[in-house]
């Protein structure tokens, strides 16, 4: 009776639950799935340009889009639909869903970008889904005008700031640091103040320093920053790569503001609450003037310190983060590498050539005429060119990469390739976003607007010479026309694993089951063969292997010394079409693994 009784009541709980797990299914909204049909998203002028549409529901909730394939096909939704372009392009009208792709056609006769937007609604839901595509993109032209003497200017504001003697004022900051991390960095709250101007930012600097040996790189962030703190790119760089990095405070504020009532009342402030617009009509009162000179006193900050290499210095971030690298490598011409994710500030003026301005469209604040006079009006159109990362982009002189988002419609794309376009240097790369907005793809795994900045593969670019990777590893970063791609850090896995070194010489010990692991990018996406070499010790038997490889065999560690150092050399084929790769060393149980002087080399 009993086992009756349990037998009807694991039924009836298994069909509650399966009617609960129906009933969360149907809580997942349908969407609007549309893409171009090129993948490259390019296209050339007056050619068209097809979008393929569905509505579908998809199979669960999730950020980026399930592929058709998985999704349950709607037909018969009626979906409203805008298309618009730079140089006025305009189309509106409605589509109705069906059992495969509908298909919206559309061309533009110049350089520039198309977007489609697509709205319907869904139990009084609106449900929104954008697409773009960019014709010619490489020629867009700004339509900001650079002052005759824009150089002249800033070289001058320069020079009056750095006649001010700047007293620097550093606190150690362990209390930010995390557990994991605490062994391995240290932190310092910074202000640089010349009784005129304060520069702050929070400084992260590898546990394992030597003079001299070090690069240094400055990271921004967005508009909406409020004070500094350390984030996951400044601590990995500084951990795994051995970098001294530096997050910018944009204003002057402390570095650390709690979120909350603190950090609202600092937006609420007069010179920050409007600081992207106001006084754009005195041009040494617009809040840029002083954030755009503070980028110049962090940067001189970081140069006197005697832990800098001397030549890789880097500059770092997306949106107005974008904009500030863009002006880090305009400014200073010791900036070795700028790495902008779909920059803020671009082609403030873009409405002259019917172009879409970038964040902040600083002017169209100004061009109401009710609440400003012709002559203010006129003086900030002026004024706003002194402030342009396009303008900026004509004085850099060192290689960038840049990223847009093909739907961002904060950073339009046509904004950044107004910037990139005014780049004289012959080493520049733009990262196409296809399905990205301000941010992320909605493609999982595909490159966003702001991947220039936060994708470590692109860092490949930095030219130069043998470093200690936190007292670990030797490592090289490339140099320019070579295929040797050392790695730039190791991450680890278990508690198995620690750094040892002298100060001239480091190498990770590895044991019982823990393991050591980093990413090998094959930027080409060919076939080739991958070569890991490097030296080893220790007892027992351990393991390497790198996934992606065809096959992925393992290869043996046998110490035959826990002493005597052993050369290795490892040599794997990877298939073409992927670009990254997991390359693992794996203490066996029991084992005690060293490793040094690891070094990656793929040839093609």
């Amino acid at each position: 009776m009993k086992k009756s009784f349990l037998l009807l009541f694991c039924i009836l709980l298994a069909g509650f639950s399966f009617g609960l797990a129906g009933q969360s299914a149907q809580k997942v909204s349908p969407q609007i799935i549309a893409y171009v049909e090129k993948s490259s998203a390019i296209y050339k002028v007056g050619e068209k340009i097809r979008f393929k549409i569905w509505y579908v529901q998809p199979p669960a909730s999730r950020s980026t889009d399930f592929p058709v394939r998985q999704c349950k096909i709607i037909p018969g939704k009626k979906i409203d639909f805008l298309i618009t372009g730079d140089g006025g392009l305009c189309k509106k009208g409605s589509i109705t869903s069906g059992t495969e792709a509908v298909i919206l056609e559309t061309s533009l006769d110049r350089p520039g970008f198309v977007l489609l937007t697509l709205k319907t609604k869904e139990n009084n839901k609106v449900i929104t889904r954008l697409a773009g595509a960019g014709v010619e993109p490489e020629k867009i032209r700004a339509g900001t005008v650079m002052p005759a003497d824009f150089e002249t200017y800033w070289k001058g504001e320069i020079a009056k700031m750095r006649a001010r003697k700047a007293t620097i004022t550093m606190r150690e900051a362990t209390e930010y640091v995390t557990n994991e991390n605490k062994h391995l960095v240290k932190l310092y709250d910074v202000a640089i103040s010349d009784g005129v101007l304060t520069a702050r930012g929070i400084l992260t600097v590898p546990l394992y320093v030597k003079e001299k040996g070090h690069p240094v790189m400055i990271t921004f962030g967005g508009a909406s920053s409020i004070g500094a703190a350390p984030h996951n790119i400044s601590i990995t760089e500084a951990v795994y790569r051995n970098m001294i990095t530096f997050v910018m405070n944009i204003h002057d504020t402390k570095n650390y503001v709690p979120t909350g009532a603190e950090k609202n009342n600092i937006r609420k402030r007069l010179d920050i609450r409007n600081y992207h617009r106001d006084f754009l009509d005195d041009r040494e009162k617009f809040a840029l003037h002083n954030i755009y000179l503070r980028i110049v006193r962090s940067l001189d900050f970081l140069k006197s310190l005697p832990e800098w290499n001397g030549k890789d210095l880097i500059a770092s971030g997306p949106s107005f983060g974008g904009c500030q690298t863009i002006v880090a490598a305009a400014l200073d011409k010791d900036v070795s590498l700028a790495l902008a994710g779909g920059p803020a500030c671009c082609d403030h003026e873009g409405k002259v050539n019917n172009q879409t301005p970038g964040y902040p469209n600083l002017l169209a604040y100004f061009d109401n005429t009710k609440r400003f006079s012709a002559k203010v009006r006129e003086k900030a159109r002026e004024n706003a060119r002194y402030f342009d990362a396009a303008n900026m982009a004509k004085l850099i002189k060192c290689p960038v990469v840049f990223s847009v988002g093909f739907i961002d419609t904060v950073c339009p794309p046509v904004s950044v390739y107004s910037a990139y376009n005014n780049l004289s240097v012959k080493d520049k790369r733009m990262i196409h976003g296809v399905y990205s907005g301000h941010g992320n793809s909605l493609v999982a795994g595909d490159k966003g607007a702001f991947s220039a900045c936060y994708d470590l593969r692109y860092r490949e670019m930095i030219a130069g010479d043998e470093c200690l990777a936190n007292g670990n590893f030797r490592y090289l970063v490339p140099k320019k026309g070579s295929n040797e791609l050392y790695p730039y850090g190791w991450l680890v896995k278990g508690k198995g694993v620690k750094a040892i070194s002298d100060g001239k010489k480091g190498y990770a010990c590895i044991s019982n089951g823990s393991m050591l692991y980093q990413s090998v990018y094959n930027l080409k996406k060919l076939r080739a063969k991958v070569t890991v070499q490097g030296k080893f010790r220790g007892k027992g038997v351990s393991n390497f292997f790198l996934n992606g490889a065809i096959p992925p065999k393992m290869r043996i560690f046998k110490p035959v010394s826990a002493e005597k150092w052993q050369d290795f050399s490892f040599i794997f084929d990877v298939k073409d079409g992927s670009y990254i790769y997991s390359a693992n060393f794996i203490a066996g149980k029991d084992a005690l693994l060293e490793v040094a002087e690891i070094s990656v080399k793929i040839n093609y």
